[in-house]
């Protein structure tokens, strides 16, 4: 780039805590699901409803960021359970029923993943 190298607008202290931030967050979630997930912008395509500023406004943007987080939600709890090595965890059946079809969805995906990776990696 013409000699010019471009520098970091944050001290290489602040680079190293976003890095391991990251790296903590992909050993929780695991790399295909940080590589693959569907960024959720503030553009219309998520946010379709009007924002007038009143109470009824930021209710129904409330409840629509609810509804984008139950699935992280639900596949951060089937994560955990995957760890624990729960296939059926006691606590599941107090999910809230979107949070649980979400848990599910997830829990079945990771079993498929993994029985991929053993595959992959003759285990």
């Amino acid at each position: 780039m013409l000699g010019f190298r471009p520098k970091l607008p944050v001290t290489d202290e602040e680079r190293q805590w976003v890095n391991d931030g990251f790296n903590r967050l992909c050993r929780l979630l695991g790399r295909d699901r940080m590589l693959n997930a569907e960024v959720v912008l503030p553009a219309d395509e998520y946010f379709p409803d009007q924002y007038d500023g009143t109470e009824a406004a930021l209710e129904r943007l409330f409840q629509r960021i609810c509804g984008y987080t139950q699935e992280v939600y639900g596949y951060a709890l089937a994560k955990f359970a995957s760890e624990r090595r729960e296939d059926r965890p006691e606590w599941a059946k107090h999910l809230t029923t979107n949070v649980r079809a979400y848990y599910k969805r997830s829990r079945a995906w990771l079993l498929n993943s993994s029985d991929r990776n053993a595959a992959a990696t003759g285990g």
